[in-house]
């Protein structure tokens, strides 16, 4: 046999093994694609959402078969979908927010500095452990994490260091200081309603003395004296008794109700707001009218 003969020979045996070594490569790669699609099918199944994603990037490479690829893509969007996640903050004992923070879920470090960013996890109930060096201690809580639940916030919040004098700041959670204004006193209140109520009674007062006097135009009607005169005394007597009763009723009212203006303008801090406060108004029938008076209890 000659030379080009043989090398002829050479070069079909070289072809034919890259050719065979292609085809096992891809028959690897098409059960490689099938086992990550069934792999991803069972995790599922079991609730763990990050071995399903995982097994899903993989089964749908474009290296996939067409069906296995589709199938991949479709599941993925629904495990994202379903895929919890969580966000994770935290604060001191003054209430302070805290950075330098290690997380750990199920004992397995997922980060040592706080974001605002959120992370998925399985949906389940998972011990999650939270250590920083502003703190005595570690904590550790269990959370119960539900499918589909996007960007849940978790806080934890630090205990304060062995001799840590007490939190008096604003911080968030933490106490208002002493003095702090916080809207209008109670009694603003009180006295808008006593006003209200006392002007009212005025009116109702104002409204029957008119009637009662009825300006001469009914039958049975009267006019007390100076508008003909033709009231009996003790008619006169009912129907002045009426007026003034309006007339101190309508007093009342206005100075209630400048006091509660007052009290809504001139907001008293936590330590001067008064402890109870009571007011009451009182309406009471006369031979002749009526009386009103506004009690107060401070």
């Amino acid at each position: 046999m000659g030379t080009n003969a043989r090398a002829q020979l050479v070069a079909m045996a070289g072809a034919g093994l890259l050719t065979l070594a292609a085809g096992t490569a891809r028959g690897d790669e098409k059960q490689a694609c099938i086992t990550a699609s069934d792999k991803a099918q069972q995790a599922r199944l079991e609730g763990k959402l990050l071995v399903a994603r995982e097994q899903l990037l993989s089964c749908s490479r474009a290296e996939c078969p067409g069906l296995v690829r589709q199938d991949c893509t479709q599941w993925m969007t629904e495990v994202i979908a379903a895929l919890p996640s969580v966000v994770i903050g935290a604060r001191d004992w003054q209430g302070h927010d805290v950075f330098a923070v290690k997380v750990s879920v199920d004992g397995v470090l997922v980060g040592s500095e706080l974001n605002g960013k959120p992370f998925p996890v399985d949906p389940g109930v998972h011990a999650f452990k939270y250590e920083s060096s502003a703190a005595p201690a570690p904590v550790e809580e269990q959370v119960l994490i539900r499918e589909g639940e996007k960007n849940r916030s978790l806080t934890v919040h630090f205990p304060a260091p062995v001799g840590a004098e007490p939190a008096t700041g604003n911080g968030t959670g933490s106490r208002p200081a002493a003095g702090t204004s916080h809207g209008p006193s109670p009694l603003a209140y009180v006295f808008t309603g006593a006003g209200v109520i006392a002007l009212g009674a005025a009116l109702t007062l104002e409204l029957a003395a008119n009637t009662q006097v009825n300006n001469d135009k009914s039958p049975g009607g009267c006019a007390p004296a100076g508008k003909n005169g033709t009231c009996s005394p003790s008619e006169v007597t009912s129907i002045q008794d009426k007026w003034y009763a309006a007339g101190a009723t309508l007093g009342v009212g206005i100075v209630s109700l400048g006091l509660a203006a007052y009290f809504f303008i001139a907001r008293p801090s936590d330590d001067a707001a008064p402890k109870q406060a009571r007011l009451s108004f009182d309406l009471s029938p006369g031979p002749h009218g009526g009386f009103g008076q506004l009690v107060g209890h401070f």
